[in-house]
C-alpha cells in the first residue's frame, strides 16, 4: 500500500530531544481514528511533531470499609519518559490494526 511508509529520517528528533526510540509504530490518520491512513510513525515521535495517538487506560477501584480506594501505578525510575511518577494501572497504545 503506497500510503503506508515509515519515516526513518525522523530519528534526528530523538537525538535532539534525547528521547528513546521504541521500535513501535503508531498510525497517523487524515481526520480521526481509523479514517484514511497517511503513514506509520515511530511512537515516540508522535507528540514531538504534533500527531494524535490513541490509547486505552484503566485504573482499579475497590470498596473497603465503606470507602472507595483506588489502585495507583507508579512508573519505574529507569523509564525514559516520566520516571518514578504516578501512572495508570494498565495502559497501552492502539495501533491501526487493532480494534477497541
Amino acid at each position: 500500500n503506497p500510503s503506508r511508509f515509515r519515516l526513518p529520517k525522523i530519528m534526528f528528533f530523538f537525538v535532539m530531544f534525547n528521547v528513546g526510540w521504541r521500535n513501535e509504530t503508531y498510525s497517523v490518520f487524515k481526520d480521526h481514528f481509523q479514517s484514511e491512513l497517511l503513514f506509520d510513525l515511530e511512537r515516540t515521535a508522535c507528540p514531538i511533531i504534533g500527531c494524535k495517538s490513541y490509547g486505552v487506560h484503566m485504573n482499579g477501584f475497590v470498596r473497603k470499609g465503606g470507602e472507595i480506594l483506588m489502585w495507583v501505578g507508579k512508573r519505574s525510575p529507569t523509564k525514559s519518559r516520566c520516571p518514578g511518577l504516578y501512572d495508570n494501572t494498565v495502559a497501552g497504545g492502539i495501533r491501526y490494526s487493532e480494534n477497541i
